[in-house]
Protein backbone atom coordinates (compact mmCIF):
# COMPACT_ATOMS: atom_id res chain seq x y z
CA UNK A 1 0.00 0.00 0.00
CA UNK A 2 0.82 3.70 -0.04
CA UNK A 3 3.33 5.18 2.43
CA UNK A 4 4.82 1.79 3.33
CA UNK A 5 1.47 0.38 4.42
CA UNK A 6 0.11 -3.11 3.78
CA UNK A 7 -3.50 -3.92 2.87
CA UNK A 8 -5.51 -6.98 3.90
CA UNK A 9 -8.47 -7.01 1.53
CA UNK A 10 -11.43 -8.95 2.95
CA UNK A 11 -14.05 -6.58 1.65
CA UNK A 12 -16.82 -8.90 0.46
CA UNK A 13 -17.62 -10.88 3.58
CA UNK A 14 -18.91 -9.17 6.69
CA UNK A 15 -20.30 -11.11 9.64
CA UNK A 16 -19.38 -11.24 13.30
CA UNK A 17 -17.65 -14.64 13.13
CA UNK A 18 -15.43 -13.90 10.14
CA UNK A 19 -14.64 -10.48 11.63
CA UNK A 20 -12.95 -12.10 14.64
CA UNK A 21 -10.79 -14.24 12.34
CA UNK A 22 -9.89 -11.23 10.19
CA UNK A 23 -8.90 -9.17 13.23
CA UNK A 24 -6.67 -11.99 14.49
CA UNK A 25 -5.01 -12.07 11.06
CA UNK A 26 -4.52 -8.30 11.20
CA UNK A 27 -2.79 -8.53 14.56
CA UNK A 28 -0.55 -11.45 13.53
CA UNK A 29 0.61 -9.62 10.39
CA UNK A 30 1.02 -6.22 12.02
CA UNK A 31 3.08 -7.73 14.86
CA UNK A 32 4.33 -4.71 16.85
CA UNK A 33 3.38 -2.23 14.11
CA UNK A 34 0.21 -0.15 13.86
CA UNK A 35 -2.98 -2.05 13.03
CA UNK A 36 -5.85 -0.18 11.33
CA UNK A 37 -9.27 -1.77 10.80
CA UNK A 38 -11.83 -0.34 8.38
CA UNK A 39 -15.15 -2.04 9.17
CA UNK A 40 -18.53 -1.57 7.52
CA UNK A 41 -22.05 -2.17 8.81
CA UNK A 42 -22.80 -5.85 9.36
CA UNK A 43 -26.01 -6.95 7.65
CA UNK A 44 -28.48 -9.63 8.75
CA UNK A 45 -26.75 -10.63 11.95
CA UNK A 46 -29.95 -11.78 13.64
CA UNK A 47 -29.17 -9.93 16.87
CA UNK A 48 -30.04 -6.49 18.27
CA UNK A 49 -27.88 -3.69 16.87
CA UNK A 50 -26.49 -2.58 20.23
CA UNK A 51 -25.50 -6.13 21.12
CA UNK A 52 -23.96 -6.67 17.67
CA UNK A 53 -21.76 -3.59 17.71
CA UNK A 54 -20.90 -4.17 21.35
CA UNK A 55 -19.43 -7.51 20.22
CA UNK A 56 -17.63 -5.80 17.32
CA UNK A 57 -16.13 -3.23 19.71
CA UNK A 58 -14.99 -5.98 22.06
CA UNK A 59 -13.37 -7.91 19.19
CA UNK A 60 -11.54 -4.74 18.13
CA UNK A 61 -10.20 -4.23 21.67
CA UNK A 62 -9.23 -7.88 22.08
CA UNK A 63 -7.23 -7.82 18.81
CA UNK A 64 -5.31 -4.75 19.94
CA UNK A 65 -6.38 -2.64 16.97
CA UNK A 66 -4.70 0.76 17.13
CA UNK A 67 -7.15 2.63 14.92
CA UNK A 68 -10.74 1.78 13.97
CA UNK A 69 -12.56 3.40 11.06
CA UNK A 70 -16.26 2.57 11.00
CA UNK A 71 -18.27 2.99 7.79
CA UNK A 72 -22.07 2.89 7.73
CA UNK A 73 -25.15 4.33 9.40
CA UNK A 74 -25.46 1.56 11.98
CA UNK A 75 -21.87 1.31 13.19
CA UNK A 76 -21.71 5.12 13.35
CA UNK A 77 -24.80 5.15 15.57
CA UNK A 78 -22.92 3.11 18.19
CA UNK A 79 -19.64 5.03 17.99
CA UNK A 80 -19.51 5.47 21.77
CA UNK A 81 -19.00 1.72 22.20
CA UNK A 82 -15.63 1.85 20.43
CA UNK A 83 -12.21 2.92 21.70
CA UNK A 84 -11.35 6.61 21.87
CA UNK A 85 -9.69 7.83 18.69
CA UNK A 86 -11.95 5.80 16.39
CA UNK A 87 -13.45 7.63 13.42
CA UNK A 88 -16.78 7.06 11.69
CA UNK A 89 -18.31 7.81 8.30
CA UNK A 90 -21.89 7.24 7.22
CA UNK A 91 -20.92 6.09 3.72
CA UNK A 92 -17.88 4.89 1.78
CA UNK A 93 -18.14 8.06 -0.31
CA UNK A 94 -17.74 10.12 2.86
CA UNK A 95 -14.65 8.14 3.85
CA UNK A 96 -13.15 8.68 0.38
CA UNK A 97 -13.82 12.42 0.61
CA UNK A 98 -11.91 12.49 3.92
CA UNK A 99 -9.27 9.96 2.85
CA UNK A 100 -6.31 12.30 3.39
CA UNK A 101 -7.38 13.05 6.97
CA UNK A 102 -6.82 9.48 8.11
CA UNK A 103 -3.41 8.06 8.95
CA UNK A 104 -2.32 5.17 6.76
CA UNK A 105 1.49 5.37 6.76
CA UNK A 106 3.55 2.42 8.05
CA UNK A 107 0.43 0.52 9.11
CA UNK A 108 -1.28 -2.74 8.27
CA UNK A 109 -4.83 -1.99 7.13
CA UNK A 110 -7.72 -4.46 7.24
CA UNK A 111 -10.65 -3.68 4.94
CA UNK A 112 -13.60 -5.69 6.23
CA UNK A 113 -16.86 -4.79 4.54
CA UNK A 114 -20.09 -6.08 3.12
CA UNK A 115 -20.37 -6.24 -0.67
CA UNK A 116 -22.67 -3.22 -0.88
CA UNK A 117 -20.07 -1.08 0.93
CA UNK A 118 -17.88 -1.22 -2.21
CA UNK A 119 -14.63 -1.05 -0.28
CA UNK A 120 -12.75 -1.93 -3.48
CA UNK A 121 -12.74 1.83 -4.15
CA UNK A 122 -10.85 2.34 -0.90
CA UNK A 123 -8.46 -0.44 -1.86
CA UNK A 124 -7.61 1.33 -5.11
CA UNK A 125 -6.76 4.50 -3.17
CA UNK A 126 -4.53 2.57 -0.79
CA UNK A 127 -2.64 0.51 -3.36
CA UNK A 128 0.86 1.78 -4.00
CA UNK A 129 1.30 0.21 -7.43
CA UNK A 130 -1.25 0.17 -10.19
CA UNK A 131 0.84 -1.93 -12.59
CA UNK A 132 -1.53 -4.41 -14.25
CA UNK A 133 1.00 -7.21 -13.88
CA UNK A 134 0.95 -8.94 -10.49
CA UNK A 135 2.78 -11.73 -8.69
CA UNK A 136 0.32 -13.65 -6.54
CA UNK A 137 1.95 -15.49 -3.64
CA UNK A 138 -0.03 -18.28 -1.97
CA UNK A 139 1.01 -18.28 1.68
CA UNK A 140 -1.18 -21.30 2.43
CA UNK A 141 0.75 -23.29 -0.18
CA UNK A 142 4.00 -22.10 1.38
CA UNK A 143 2.87 -23.43 4.76
CA UNK A 144 2.07 -26.80 3.15
CA UNK A 145 5.56 -26.91 1.65
CA UNK A 146 7.04 -26.07 5.05
CA UNK A 147 5.09 -28.91 6.64
CA UNK A 148 6.13 -31.31 3.86
CA UNK A 149 9.77 -30.84 4.81
CA UNK A 150 8.95 -30.96 8.50
CA UNK A 151 7.40 -34.38 7.88
CA UNK A 152 10.88 -35.63 6.87
CA UNK A 153 12.44 -34.38 10.10
CA UNK A 154 12.18 -35.29 13.79
CA UNK A 155 9.36 -33.48 15.56
CA UNK A 156 10.17 -29.84 16.42
CA UNK A 157 13.46 -30.03 14.49
CA UNK A 158 14.73 -26.43 14.10
CA UNK A 159 14.72 -24.85 10.65
CA UNK A 160 16.46 -21.90 9.03
CA UNK A 161 14.28 -20.37 6.29
CA UNK A 162 16.01 -18.59 3.44
CA UNK A 163 14.37 -15.22 2.80
CA UNK A 164 17.27 -13.57 0.99
CA UNK A 165 16.64 -11.66 -2.26
CA UNK A 166 13.14 -10.77 -1.13
CA UNK A 167 12.29 -14.39 -0.30
CA UNK A 168 13.44 -15.45 -3.76
CA UNK A 169 11.38 -12.73 -5.34
CA UNK A 170 8.09 -13.46 -3.55
CA UNK A 171 8.42 -10.59 -1.06
CA UNK A 172 10.38 -10.18 2.12
CA UNK A 173 8.31 -8.92 5.02
CA UNK A 174 5.08 -10.79 4.35
CA UNK A 175 6.83 -14.15 3.99
CA UNK A 176 9.01 -13.49 7.06
CA UNK A 177 5.97 -12.66 9.18
CA UNK A 178 4.31 -15.91 8.17
CA UNK A 179 7.45 -17.95 8.95
CA UNK A 180 7.78 -16.28 12.34
CA UNK A 181 4.17 -17.19 13.08
CA UNK A 182 4.85 -20.79 11.97
CA UNK A 183 7.65 -21.22 14.49
CA UNK A 184 10.70 -21.30 12.21
CA UNK A 185 13.81 -20.84 14.37
CA UNK A 186 15.93 -18.58 12.13
CA UNK A 187 15.58 -16.46 9.03
CA UNK A 188 18.56 -16.07 6.71
CA UNK A 189 19.23 -13.05 4.51
CA UNK A 190 22.15 -12.26 2.22
CA UNK A 191 22.97 -8.72 3.32
CA UNK A 192 22.49 -6.59 6.41
CA UNK A 193 20.10 -4.19 4.65
CA UNK A 194 17.63 -7.04 4.15
CA UNK A 195 17.69 -7.81 7.86
CA UNK A 196 17.31 -4.16 8.83
CA UNK A 197 14.17 -3.96 6.67
CA UNK A 198 12.66 -6.98 8.43
CA UNK A 199 13.42 -5.48 11.83
CA UNK A 200 11.79 -2.18 10.79
CA UNK A 201 8.65 -4.11 9.85
CA UNK A 202 8.40 -5.78 13.26
CA UNK A 203 10.10 -9.15 12.67
CA UNK A 204 11.68 -10.07 16.00
CA UNK A 205 12.96 -13.62 15.44
CA UNK A 206 16.70 -14.36 15.03
CA UNK A 207 18.08 -13.36 11.61
CA UNK A 208 21.37 -14.62 10.16
CA UNK A 209 23.23 -12.45 7.62
CA UNK A 210 25.06 -14.76 5.23
CA UNK A 211 27.19 -12.19 3.42
CA UNK A 212 28.20 -10.19 6.45
CA UNK A 213 30.89 -7.65 5.63
CA UNK A 214 32.92 -5.44 7.92
CA UNK A 215 31.25 -2.20 6.81
CA UNK A 216 27.86 -3.44 8.01
CA UNK A 217 28.89 -4.86 11.42
CA UNK A 218 27.85 -1.81 13.46
CA UNK A 219 24.44 -1.71 11.75
CA UNK A 220 23.99 -5.43 12.34
CA UNK A 221 24.69 -5.13 16.04
CA UNK A 222 22.31 -2.18 16.35
CA UNK A 223 19.52 -4.35 14.90
CA UNK A 224 20.47 -7.65 16.60
CA UNK A 225 21.40 -9.38 13.36
CA UNK A 226 23.70 -12.39 13.60
CA UNK A 227 26.62 -12.72 11.16
CA UNK A 228 28.00 -15.64 9.25
CA UNK A 229 31.71 -15.64 10.13
CA UNK A 230 33.82 -17.26 7.41
CA UNK A 231 37.36 -15.94 7.90
CA UNK A 232 39.78 -14.84 10.61
CA UNK A 233 39.55 -11.31 9.26
CA UNK A 234 35.76 -11.24 9.69
CA UNK A 235 36.05 -12.88 13.11
CA UNK A 236 38.48 -10.27 14.42
CA UNK A 237 36.58 -7.35 12.89
CA UNK A 238 33.26 -8.48 14.33
CA UNK A 239 34.75 -9.07 17.75
CA UNK A 240 36.07 -5.49 17.76
CA UNK A 241 32.64 -4.17 16.69
CA UNK A 242 30.90 -6.08 19.51
CA UNK A 243 33.45 -4.85 22.05
CA UNK A 244 32.98 -1.27 20.84
CA UNK A 245 29.20 -1.66 21.26
CA UNK A 246 29.73 -2.88 24.87
CA UNK A 247 27.95 -6.17 24.15
CA UNK A 248 28.81 -9.64 25.40
CA UNK A 249 28.12 -13.19 24.24
CA UNK A 250 26.95 -11.92 20.84
CA UNK A 251 25.78 -14.87 18.68
CA UNK A 252 27.74 -15.73 15.54
CA UNK A 253 27.50 -18.54 12.98
CA UNK A 254 30.74 -20.20 11.90
CA UNK A 255 30.91 -21.23 8.23
CA UNK A 256 33.09 -24.22 7.30
CA UNK A 257 34.27 -24.93 3.76
CA UNK A 258 33.79 -28.65 3.12
CA UNK A 259 34.15 -28.56 -0.66
CA UNK A 260 31.97 -25.77 -2.04
CA UNK A 261 35.03 -23.47 -1.96
CA UNK A 262 33.05 -20.25 -1.85
CA UNK A 263 33.31 -19.01 1.73
CA UNK A 264 34.35 -20.64 4.99
CA UNK A 265 37.17 -21.92 7.19
CA UNK A 266 39.20 -24.83 5.79
CA UNK A 267 40.21 -28.01 7.61
CA UNK A 268 43.68 -26.60 8.31
CA UNK A 269 42.11 -23.59 10.09
CA UNK A 270 40.21 -25.53 12.77
CA UNK A 271 42.86 -25.61 15.53
CA UNK A 272 43.69 -21.92 15.14
CA UNK A 273 39.98 -21.08 14.99
CA UNK A 274 39.35 -23.12 18.13
CA UNK A 275 42.03 -21.19 20.00
CA UNK A 276 40.56 -17.89 18.73
CA UNK A 277 37.08 -18.60 20.12
CA UNK A 278 38.09 -20.60 23.20
CA UNK A 279 36.73 -18.91 26.33
CA UNK A 280 35.76 -15.82 24.32
CA UNK A 281 33.14 -13.92 26.34
CA UNK A 282 32.57 -11.33 23.62
CA UNK A 283 31.12 -13.85 21.15
CA UNK A 284 29.15 -17.06 21.41
CA UNK A 285 28.93 -19.61 18.60
CA UNK A 286 25.22 -20.12 17.96
CA UNK A 287 25.83 -22.55 15.12
CA UNK A 288 28.46 -24.21 12.98
CA UNK A 289 27.45 -24.94 9.40
CA UNK A 290 28.53 -25.68 5.87
CA UNK A 291 27.00 -25.70 2.40
CA UNK A 292 26.43 -28.73 0.17
CA UNK A 293 27.25 -27.96 -3.45
CA UNK A 294 25.50 -30.91 -5.13
CA UNK A 295 22.87 -32.42 -2.83
CA UNK A 296 20.34 -32.16 -5.67
CA UNK A 297 22.53 -34.12 -8.11
CA UNK A 298 22.41 -37.93 -7.61
CA UNK A 299 25.45 -38.34 -9.87
CA UNK A 300 27.47 -36.42 -7.25
CA UNK A 301 26.24 -38.32 -4.18
CA UNK A 302 29.72 -39.66 -3.36
CA UNK A 303 31.03 -36.09 -3.23
CA UNK A 304 28.06 -35.01 -1.08
CA UNK A 305 28.77 -37.80 1.39
CA UNK A 306 32.40 -36.69 1.54
CA UNK A 307 31.21 -33.17 2.34
CA UNK A 308 28.97 -34.48 5.12
CA UNK A 309 31.83 -36.56 6.57
CA UNK A 310 34.18 -33.58 6.42
CA UNK A 311 31.61 -31.40 8.15
CA UNK A 312 31.03 -33.98 10.85
CA UNK A 313 34.75 -34.20 11.62
CA UNK A 314 35.52 -30.46 11.39
CA UNK A 315 32.50 -29.36 13.43
CA UNK A 316 33.23 -31.91 16.17
CA UNK A 317 36.84 -30.77 16.35
CA UNK A 318 35.74 -27.16 16.67
CA UNK A 319 33.10 -27.96 19.29
CA UNK A 320 35.73 -29.59 21.50
CA UNK A 321 37.27 -26.15 21.96
CA UNK A 322 34.01 -24.87 23.50
CA UNK A 323 32.35 -25.61 26.83
CA UNK A 324 28.93 -25.68 25.13
CA UNK A 325 27.48 -27.29 22.02
CA UNK A 326 26.43 -25.01 19.16
CA UNK A 327 23.80 -26.14 16.69
CA UNK A 328 25.24 -27.90 13.64
CA UNK A 329 23.62 -27.74 10.19
CA UNK A 330 24.52 -28.62 6.61
CA UNK A 331 21.32 -29.94 5.02
CA UNK A 332 19.51 -27.81 2.43
CA UNK A 333 16.09 -28.56 0.91
CA UNK A 334 17.34 -31.45 -1.21
CA UNK A 335 19.45 -32.96 1.58
CA UNK A 336 16.51 -32.92 4.03
CA UNK A 337 14.84 -35.49 1.80
CA UNK A 338 17.85 -37.33 0.35
CA UNK A 339 20.41 -37.46 3.18
CA UNK A 340 18.89 -38.10 6.60
CA UNK A 341 22.38 -38.38 8.10
CA UNK A 342 22.88 -34.69 7.29
CA UNK A 343 19.97 -33.42 9.40
CA UNK A 344 22.10 -32.84 12.53
CA UNK A 345 20.63 -30.23 14.92
CA UNK A 346 19.00 -27.95 12.35
CA UNK A 347 18.27 -27.76 8.60
CA UNK A 348 18.04 -24.95 6.05
CA UNK A 349 15.04 -24.60 3.80
CA UNK A 350 15.38 -22.60 0.59
CA UNK A 351 13.82 -23.23 -2.82
CA UNK A 352 11.72 -26.10 -1.47
CA UNK A 353 9.76 -23.65 0.65
CA UNK A 354 8.65 -21.91 -2.53
CA UNK A 355 7.44 -25.12 -4.18
CA UNK A 356 10.35 -26.55 -6.14
CA UNK A 357 12.46 -29.61 -5.34
CA UNK A 358 15.66 -31.16 -6.66
CA UNK A 359 13.34 -32.96 -9.09
CA UNK A 360 9.67 -32.53 -9.89
CA UNK A 361 7.69 -33.33 -6.76
CA UNK A 362 3.89 -33.47 -6.80
CA UNK A 363 3.78 -32.91 -3.04
CA UNK A 364 5.34 -29.47 -3.35
CA UNK A 365 3.11 -26.59 -4.46
CA UNK A 366 4.63 -23.69 -6.43
CA UNK A 367 3.58 -20.63 -4.46
CA UNK A 368 3.90 -17.90 -7.11
CA UNK A 369 1.68 -17.00 -10.07
CA UNK A 370 2.69 -14.22 -12.45
CA UNK A 371 -0.26 -12.77 -14.35
CA UNK A 372 -1.32 -9.70 -16.29
CA UNK A 373 -4.22 -8.53 -18.48
CA UNK A 374 -4.72 -7.86 -22.17
CA UNK A 375 -4.55 -4.15 -23.01
CA UNK A 376 -5.12 -4.29 -26.79
CA UNK A 377 -6.19 -6.76 -29.49
CA UNK A 378 -5.20 -6.45 -33.16
CA UNK A 379 -6.39 -8.29 -36.29
CA UNK A 380 -3.40 -8.52 -38.62
CA UNK A 381 -3.12 -9.77 -42.20
CA UNK A 382 -0.86 -12.45 -43.60
CA UNK A 383 2.51 -10.95 -44.53
CA UNK A 384 2.60 -8.32 -41.79
CA UNK A 385 5.23 -8.38 -39.05
CA UNK A 386 5.16 -8.05 -35.27
CA UNK A 387 7.64 -6.46 -32.87
CA UNK A 388 11.21 -5.23 -32.96
CA UNK A 389 13.30 -6.33 -35.90
CA UNK A 390 10.18 -7.68 -37.62
CA UNK A 391 11.23 -10.99 -36.08
CA UNK A 392 7.69 -12.40 -36.40
CA UNK A 393 6.46 -12.42 -40.01
CA UNK A 394 2.92 -13.66 -40.27
CA UNK A 395 2.18 -16.63 -42.51
CA UNK A 396 -1.59 -16.33 -41.97
CA UNK A 397 -4.16 -13.80 -40.83
CA UNK A 398 -3.48 -13.48 -37.11
CA UNK A 399 -5.15 -12.07 -34.00
CA UNK A 400 -2.63 -10.70 -31.50
CA UNK A 401 -3.03 -9.36 -28.00
CA UNK A 402 -0.62 -7.02 -26.25
CA UNK A 403 0.14 -7.63 -22.57
CA UNK A 404 1.90 -5.08 -20.31
CA UNK A 405 4.75 -7.29 -19.13
CA UNK A 406 8.29 -7.28 -20.51
CA UNK A 407 11.88 -8.01 -19.66
CA UNK A 408 11.96 -5.08 -17.20
CA UNK A 409 9.33 -7.03 -15.22
CA UNK A 410 11.27 -10.30 -15.39
CA UNK A 411 9.86 -11.84 -18.59
CA UNK A 412 13.08 -13.04 -20.20
CA UNK A 413 13.72 -11.84 -23.77
CA UNK A 414 14.63 -15.39 -24.80
CA UNK A 415 10.98 -16.45 -24.31
CA UNK A 416 9.89 -14.56 -27.43
CA UNK A 417 9.19 -15.88 -30.92
CA UNK A 418 7.13 -18.83 -29.72
CA UNK A 419 9.54 -20.23 -27.12
CA UNK A 420 6.98 -19.72 -24.33
CA UNK A 421 3.21 -19.97 -24.27
CA UNK A 422 1.05 -18.11 -21.76
CA UNK A 423 -2.44 -19.11 -20.66
CA UNK A 424 -5.55 -17.22 -21.81
CA UNK A 425 -9.04 -18.51 -21.00
CA UNK A 426 -7.52 -21.88 -20.12
CA UNK A 427 -5.75 -22.22 -23.50
CA UNK A 428 -2.15 -21.63 -24.54
CA UNK A 429 -1.08 -18.60 -26.56
CA UNK A 430 2.53 -18.32 -27.78
CA UNK A 431 4.51 -15.12 -27.41
CA UNK A 432 4.90 -13.70 -30.91
CA UNK A 433 7.85 -11.52 -31.85
CA UNK A 434 10.45 -10.29 -29.41
CA UNK A 435 9.70 -9.53 -25.77
CA UNK A 436 9.89 -5.75 -25.29
CA UNK A 437 11.05 -3.91 -22.18
CA UNK A 438 7.52 -3.28 -20.88
CA UNK A 439 5.25 -5.42 -23.05
CA UNK A 440 4.90 -8.51 -25.18
CA UNK A 441 2.53 -9.71 -27.89
CA UNK A 442 0.77 -13.08 -27.92
CA UNK A 443 -1.04 -15.02 -30.65
CA UNK A 444 -4.71 -15.59 -29.69
CA UNK A 445 -5.97 -16.53 -33.17
CA UNK A 446 -7.27 -19.92 -32.04
CA UNK A 447 -8.85 -18.73 -28.78
CA UNK A 448 -12.42 -17.54 -29.04
CA UNK A 449 -14.15 -14.89 -26.95
CA UNK A 450 -11.03 -13.07 -25.77
CA UNK A 451 -11.49 -9.41 -24.79
CA UNK A 452 -9.40 -6.50 -23.58
CA UNK A 453 -9.00 -6.85 -19.81
CA UNK A 454 -8.95 -10.66 -19.81
CA UNK A 455 -6.43 -12.30 -17.50
CA UNK A 456 -3.22 -13.79 -18.91
CA UNK A 457 -1.10 -16.15 -16.80
CA UNK A 458 2.64 -16.11 -17.47
CA UNK A 459 3.60 -18.87 -15.02
CA UNK A 460 1.78 -20.73 -12.25
CA UNK A 461 1.52 -24.11 -10.58
CA UNK A 462 -0.25 -25.53 -13.65
CA UNK A 463 1.67 -28.31 -15.38
CA UNK A 464 3.44 -27.00 -18.47
CA UNK A 465 3.29 -23.47 -17.10
CA UNK A 466 5.55 -23.79 -14.06
CA UNK A 467 8.88 -22.17 -13.36
CA UNK A 468 10.44 -25.60 -13.81
CA UNK A 469 9.09 -25.65 -17.37
CA UNK A 470 10.23 -22.09 -18.02
CA UNK A 471 13.69 -22.81 -16.58
CA UNK A 472 14.05 -25.80 -18.87
CA UNK A 473 13.10 -23.62 -21.86
CA UNK A 474 15.69 -21.01 -20.87
CA UNK A 475 18.40 -23.45 -19.85
CA UNK A 476 18.58 -21.99 -16.35
CA UNK A 477 17.20 -22.65 -12.85
CA UNK A 478 14.00 -21.63 -11.10
CA UNK A 479 15.96 -19.43 -8.65
CA UNK A 480 17.10 -17.09 -11.42
CA UNK A 481 13.61 -16.57 -12.79
CA UNK A 482 12.00 -16.02 -9.38
CA UNK A 483 14.56 -13.48 -8.27
CA UNK A 484 14.29 -11.62 -11.60
CA UNK A 485 10.69 -10.51 -11.06
CA UNK A 486 10.90 -6.73 -10.86
CA UNK A 487 10.03 -4.75 -7.74
CA UNK A 488 7.56 -2.77 -9.85
CA UNK A 489 5.39 -5.89 -10.13
CA UNK A 490 2.81 -5.73 -7.36
CA UNK A 491 2.87 -8.66 -4.92
CA UNK A 492 -0.51 -9.98 -3.74
CA UNK A 493 -0.61 -12.47 -0.86
CA UNK A 494 -3.43 -14.97 -0.48
CA UNK A 495 -4.49 -17.21 2.39
CA UNK A 496 -6.95 -19.96 1.52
Amino acid sequence: GIDNSMIIDDSYNSDINSLAIALDTLRSIALSGEAVAVISDIRQSGMPQEQLYGRVAEAVRRAGVDKLIGVGESISQYATLFPRGSSFYHTTDELIENFSKERWAHSVILLKGSRDSRFERVTRLLERRTHTTTLEVDLAAMKKNLNYFRSHLPQHHPLVAMVKAGSYGTGDVEVARMLQHEGVKYLAVAFADEGVLLRAKGVTMPIVVLNADQDSFDVMIAHDLEPEIYSFHSLDAFRRAVHHAHREAYPIHIKLDTGMHRLGFMDDDIDLLGRAIHLDTTLTVASIFSHLSSADMPAEDDFTRKQIAAFDYMSQQLTEWLDYKPLRHIANSAAIVRFTEAQYDMCRLGLGLYGYGFEHNEELIPVATLSTRIVQIKHLRKGESVGYGRSARLERDTVTATIPVGYADGLDRHLGNGRWQVSVAGKRAPIIGRVCMDSAMIDITNIEGVSVGDKVTIFSAERGLTLEDMAETLGTISYEIMTSISARVKRIYTER
